[in-house]
């Protein structure tokens, strides 16, 4: 395209400094092989965003219980692009967008209807709380290493599910 534009219309801007006029051919903007390779990597950066939120856009399925689940699928494969070399260029971005899912992550805490959405779920129920965050023997695991707030998320989700039903019954 670059090449063909240069000769149907010419170039694409003119700079004009210390009375000289200095012409910007559209060639000058073509993108080299590994500008490309940079092209490819943000698009599969971008993917794990776009898979996301193809789950939320169903009209037919329901997908609050999804909520956690998909949020935490975005993080480790994140993660996992942090740690590999091919991205070590994105670092800094993925942190920074790190930063916004935590703090949108961390909003599930006051929420207890996503909570309540995996339990209700008929295949998850209170397993999939255990498998992800843990249990009893992974707060003693944690306590043992000085983790000194570690807590029992299957005890902690039955927490928040026993109020939000006593507030409702």
């Amino acid at each position: 395209f670059c090449i063909t534009a240069d000769a149907r219309f010419g170039s694409i801007t003119k700079i004009r400094q210390n009375g000289t006029v200095k012409e910007i051919k559209w060639r000058a903007f073509k993108l080299q092989d590994s500008d490309w390779e940079r092209v490819l990597e943000l698009i599969e950066i971008l993917k794990d965003v776009q898979r996301i939120q193809q789950i939320f856009s169903s009209e037919t399925l329901p997908t609050l219980w999804r909520a956690i689940p998909v949020f935490e699928r975005l993080q480790t494969a994140w993660e996992k692009k942090r740690d590999d070399e091919r991205f070590e260029l994105y670092v800094p971005g993925l942190d920074r967008a790190y930063m916004l899912w935590k703090k949108y992550y961390c909003m599930f805490d006051d929420k207890p209807v996503f909570l309540l959405a995996i339990f209700l779920h008929p295949y998850f129920k209170l397993d999939y709380i255990v498998k992800a965050w843990g249990g009893k023997e992974d707060q003693l695991n944690e306590q043992a290493e000085g983790v000194r707030n570690a807590k029992n998320w299957r005890q902690e989700a039955e927490r928040v599910i026993q109020a939000t039903v006593r507030s409702y019954y």
